[in-house]
């Protein structure tokens, strides 16, 4: 077995024990064992349990990303845009369901400490915010007051800076923030 052929295999493993059984519940040995190789091994491959979980978390972020681009034509109307977006989103974690279990365990709330979860989060604001700035540019969408969009993400637990509304004969009103902040 090749070294990028144990590194796939151990990421696997780890991703579906992290699923099951939460980061803080699964160790490195059972990662191991269950990889069928020395736990020496994934020290070499991976910094320690935490970057293996952010690396699982990083390819994740990325096979999203990827399948976003594909999805979503530039020329296309941004709400369609969006919506294509949260679609592949849902599509992805429907056909995952590992990684649904993996983002809804209490655990993973960690991610805020893990760099690997900063980058792909500033990667998804980016690429909604470039959207969202297109369609604002093209007049289809626009910005929403601050104090109002404060007040309408605050339920979810995110301040917005820069919010828009988007409107569209086909679409009830709808708001979504290219900026966010968590509390």
């Amino acid at each position: 077995m090749t070294v990028i052929d144990k590194r796939e295999q151990i990421l696997s493993i780890a991703a579906r024990l992290f699923a099951r059984q939460g980061f803080h519940k699964t160790s490195v040995d059972e990662i191991a064992r269950a990889a069928r190789v020395g736990k020496t091994t994934i020290y070499q491959l991976f910094r320690d349990k935490t970057g293996l979980l952010g690396e699982v978390y990083r390819r994740k972020g990325l096979e999203i990303r990827e399948r976003m681009v594909r999805e979503i034509a530039p020329g296309e109307g941004t709400v369609n845009r969006l919506l294509k977006m949260l679609s592949v989103y849902w599509d992805f974690c429907s056909s995952d369901p590992l990684f649904s279990e993996f983002l809804d365990h209490r655990d993973v709330q960690e991610i805020e400490s893990i760099p690997e979860f900063d980058a792909i989060e500033d990667e998804a604001v980016t690429l909604i915010g470039g959207v969202l700035a297109e369609g604002i540019k093209r007049g289809e969408i626009r910005p929403m007051p601050t104090e109002l969009a404060a007040q309408f993400s605050s339920a979810s637990g995110f301040i917005s800076r820069t919010t828009v509304a988007i409107s569209s004969p086909n679409f009830p009103p709808m708001r979504f923030s290219n900026s966010l902040t968590r509390f």
